[in-house]
């Protein structure tokens, strides 16, 4: 997977997937950091945090800002950061997306 070439977080350490509902979504309900990644470009298109990653990307899904079809979800479960970190990782990866 290409996330580009700066990423303040390294590929491995996050989970990938397209799928956003069912049984087979693999998507936690809980607190987490998450990319929308252009499958075909590798391009990082949003960022955000969540207290629940799946109900977050569902949100996504339905106001068209995620097409499964076309980006991929990359996410890590965790607290969620405190006031300012998630600033400072999109200013770090500003110009991979």
């Amino acid at each position: 997977m290409s996330c580009g070439k700066k990423s303040a977080i390294p590929p491995g350490r996050m989970k990938k997937t397209d799928q956003t509902e069912g049984s087979e979504c693999p998507i936690p309900n809980a607190p987490g950091v998450y990319r929308h990644i252009d499958k075909r470009t590798g391009e990082i298109k949003y960022i955000g945090q969540t207290e629940d990653l799946r109900v977050r990307q569902q949100q996504h899904v339905r106001s068209g800002r995620l097409d499964p079809k076309k980006q991929w979800i990359v996410w890590r479960g965790q607290a969620v950061c405190e006031k300012g970190r998630l600033a400072r990782y999109r200013e770090a990866t500003r110009g991979t997306a």
